[in-house]
């Protein structure tokens, strides 16, 4: 086979166009599987590599759904109890087992398989590319995952709405990070996977909610979600000092402190009082909360640590 030593520049320009072929093959499905094509091509896997005839094939459209329907038949009991909000929340204490999906056919192939196809589609080997066709295929279904059996397939559809921050970890403050079409949400906060009841009943939580919550990853996700200056509502901060600032333009600008009344455990070793510098917009009148250490006592010293410069370099002449 000879030797690919470098590509044109016209097959380098096919790079982003597949790459985003496959991306595309997740992002733009909202949900969809090609259930004829996926019963093929299921076919198609068993038969060419286990030598078994085609499988039953049960479709969910989440991955909970899934192993939910997996837990009924194993089980044989009346699960129907536990479709409440809880078993959403809590994958794990609400199943009996988990079934581990299968290693291949799922969106995790889709990088070493844009990756081959790339290179199929310089069209510069001589080699019998029909398996690999056949496995894109099966992909190509809108296959999220599936849990597979010698008679059966459980599969999930893919979800129909995904948020993500710019690093592509999965993120959002206003709800769902990702959403399936049977309900079954997932709602995290920079890629950390946490409880909706945080979003759901964001409007129900409490000073103690926040202060003994089990770990500094929840108490993180509602500071996200709710905002600092709801936070400081709940946790009744008070008012440690405040400053009154002309600047050079002739308005006065107030300057405020404020600081937890009670040390809020930081992580799971350490506690500290919160702080935060109110500002108030001259122009706009926008009031803006902005978290500063705690150990200020004085709210322009406070406000001038969140700049680049000491207290005795920060003026507020220029602010605007």
């Amino acid at each position: 086979m000879e030797k690919l030593e470098k590509i044109t520049q016209e097959q380098e320009a096919m790079i982003p166009i597949v790459r985003q072929e496959w991306l595309n093959l997740f992002y733009k499905n909202k949900g969809v599987l090609d259930k004829s094509l996926f019963d093929k091509q299921i076919a198609w896997l068993y038969k060419k590599y286990l030598n078994k005839k085609a499988p039953y094939v049960w479709y969910c459209d989440s991955p909970l759904m899934v192993q939910l329907v997996i837990n009924i038949f194993n089980h044989n009991a009346n699960l129907g109890a536990n479709l409440g909000a809880n078993l959403w929340d809590n994958l794990g204490a609400n199943l009996i087992n988990y079934f581990l999906p299968s290693y291949w056919g799922n969106v995790s192939d889709y990088g070493w398989t844009a990756f081959y196809d790339f290179i199929q589609k310089l069209n510069h080997f001589k080699y019998d590319y029909s398996d690999f066709d056949d496995f894109k295929l099966l992909l190509k279904s809108g296959v999220y995952d599936f849990v597979a059996f010698s008679s059966i397939v459980f599969v999930s559809s893919c979800p129909f709405e995904v948020h993500q921050e710019a690093n592509t970890r999965i993120h959002n403050i206003n709800g769902p990070a990702v959403r399936f079409k049977d309900g079954y949400d997932v709602y995290a906060i920079h890629g950390r996977i946490l409880p909706s009841w945080i979003w759901t009943d964001k409007n129900k939580i409490t000073k103690e909610q926040f202060i003994f919550a089990k770990n500094a990853e929840i108490r993180a996700g509602i500071y996200s979600v709710l905002g600092e200056k709801k936070i400081m509502e709940i946790l009744d901060c008070k008012e440690i000092d405040k400053q009154c600032i002309q600047h050079q333009n002739g308005d006065i600008e107030i300057v405020k402190l404020y600081k937890t009344r009670e040390l809020v455990q930081i992580t799971n070793s350490l506690s500290n009082y919160l702080a935060w510098v109110k500002f108030i917009c001259p122009s706009t009148g926008t009031e803006y909360l902005i978290a500063c250490e705690p150990e200020h006592e004085n709210a322009k010293e406070a406000a001038a640590s969140l700049s680049i410069f000491d207290k005795s370099e920060y003026s507020f002449n220029f602010r605007t």
